[in-house]
C-alpha cells in the first residue's frame, strides 16, 4: 500500500499543484499527511473537509465586489450571495462615508439569500440619515430582486 501511495504521490504532482496555488496544494498535502498519520478512511475524510472549507472560502470572497472612485461606490453582487456573506456585507455597508453615492448592482446575481436582502433593505432605510444617495440596479425578472425595496 505504501509503494502504491508513493507511486501516486510523485514529486511532479506536488510541483504542478504548487504552480496552481496554495488552495490546490494544501488540501492535497494535508490529505496525504493525514493518511500517513492515521488511516486511509480518516485521512480522506480530513482531506474532504479541508477541501470543502477552501471551496467555501473562495466562494465567500468572490460573491461581493466593491469599487471606489472618489466619493462614489459600486457594490456588485456576483452569481450567488448566501447568508455566509451577510456579516461581510454589513461591514461594507457600514463603511460608506456620509454624503457618498452608492450603486448596488444585484442584476448579475441569480440567488440572494433573504438575510442578505434584509441587510440591504435596512441599509436603504438608514442611508438617508447619513445622507448617502443609493441606487439599486436589479433584474426585474428575478423574484428575489423584487424583495429589495
Amino acid at each position: 500500500m505504501i509503494v502504491t501511495g508513493l507511486k501516486l504521490a510523485k514529486p511532479s504532482i506536488f510541483k504542478e499543484l504548487y504552480k496552481l496555488g496554495y488552495d490546490q496544494l494544501i488540501p492535497f498535502a494535508v490529505t496525504i499527511i493525514a493518511i500517513l498519520l492515521t488511516n486511509l478512511l480518516l485521512g480522506i475524510f480530513v482531506g474532504i473537509i479541508l477541501s470543502v472549507a477552501f471551496i467555501l472560502r473562495s466562494n465567500f470572497k468572490s460573491s461581493i465586489m466593491i469599487v471606489q472612485e472618489q466619493n462614489k461606490y459600486l457594490l456588485r453582487f456576483r452569481k450567488d450571495v448566501s447568508f455566509f456573506n451577510k456579516s461581510m456585507l454589513k461591514k461594507m455597508l457600514d463603511q460608506f462615508p456620509r454624503r457618498s453615492s452608492v450603486l448596488i448592482d444585484v442584476s448579475k446575481s441569480d440567488f440572494i439569500d433573504k438575510d442578505v436582502i434584509e441587510v440591504i433593505n435596512d441599509f436603504l432605510k438608514n442611508a438617508s440619515m447619513k445622507r448617502i444617495h443609493v441606487e439599486i440596479k436589479k433584474n426585474n425578472f428575478n423574484d428575489l430582486h423584487k424583495l429589495i425595496k
